[in-house]
This record gives structure tokens, sequence and C-alpha cells, in this order.
């Protein structure tokens, strides 16, 4: 019930003022003190999201240095590889170079192996001139030896002849000599 002001004294009021008073700063502290908690806790919720966040990009970080290291690894090789592809390039061209200096060599081959085959058919035709002039001489000399063959039959014929004649010369010559042996003086 409310009483009124005059019924009331100066005390009383007083003493619920202070009442209120009280009760109103009890009141805040309480509202105070949940409010605390709660901003503790979103505070601590926070601090534990940033805590986590923290180590996430930490790992993130570090995952991406070691992806980065990978890569410089594979970047390292594929230079290297490269240098080496290059190298190979390089080689190739320069035998390409040789081989076009070789080929500008081939139409002097060419025209050189086509006065060979030249000189060749000529020497064939020489060297069968040669063997038809071989087998000429080879039939001259069948010819020549079956002619030395009837020489020298002749001449044992002639050799025959000569020693009967040298044999008939001595026999004719035989009186002659007996005559100029004969010295009446002895």
């Amino acid at each position: 019930m409310k009483k009124n002001r005059s019924d009331v004294s100066d005390e009383q009021l007083f003493n619920e003022a202070v009442r209120n008073l009280r009760q109103a700063i009890i009141s805040q502290g309480k509202s105070h003190r949940r409010v605390a908690t709660r901003v503790r806790f979103l505070i601590r919720s926070i601090m534990f999201g940033l805590v986590s966040s923290l180590f996430f990009i930490l790992f993130l970080i570090y995952l991406l240095t070691h992806q980065v290291r990978v890569l410089t690894t594979s970047l390292d090789s594929i230079s290297t590889k490269t240098s080496h592809l290059l190298g190979s390039f390089d080689g190739i061209e320069r035998n390409i170079v040789q081989f076009e200096a070789s080929m500008g060599v081939m139409p002097n081959i060419s025209s050189a192996i086509l006065e060979m085959n030249q000189n060749v058919s000529s020497l064939t035709a020489n060297v069968g001139a040669v063997t038809q002039n071989v087998g000429t001489i080879k039939n001259e000399l069948q010819q020549l030896n079956k002619s030395l063959a009837s020489l020298s039959d002749n001449t044992q014929i002639l050799e025959q002849s000569v020693r009967r004649i040298n044999n008939d010369m001595n026999t004719v010559t035989k009186p002659m000599k007996r005559f100029n042996d004969f010295n009446p003086f002895n």
C-alpha cells in the first residue's frame, strides 16, 4: 500500500530511498555482472577464434612456404632440363649446319660420280679392246708356236741334211786329206 507523503516521515522516506537505491545498485550490479560475463564470454570466444585463425593462417603460411619450396625445386629442375634441352638443340643445329655444309659438296660429288661413271664406261670399252687384242695376240702366238714347231721340224730336217752334207764332205775330202798328208820325203 502506498502511503501518503504526509503520513510518512522524512526518515522513513530516507530509509525507503536508501533501500530503493540499494536495490537499484544491486540490480545494476547484477546487470553489470551479466554484461561483464557476456562480454568476457564474447572476448574469450573472439580470442579463441583469433588464436584459431592465427594458427590456421600460420599453417597455411607453412603449407605455402612448403609449396613454394617444392615449386622452386621444380622450377630449378625445369630450368636445368631446359638448359640441357637448349644444349641439345644447339647440338642439333650444329649437326644440321655441318650436314648442310656437307651437302654443299654433293653437286661436285654427283658430277664427279657421273664423270667416274663415264670413265668406267670408257675403261670398260678399253678393257674390252685390250681383251680382244689379247685374244688376237694369243691367236697369233698360237700360230707363231705352230710356225716355230714347224721351223723346229724344218731345222731338224736341215740339221740332218747338214750332217749328211758334212758326212758327205768328209767322205769326199778324205782322198784329198790323204793326198795332203802324203809326204814323199818321209
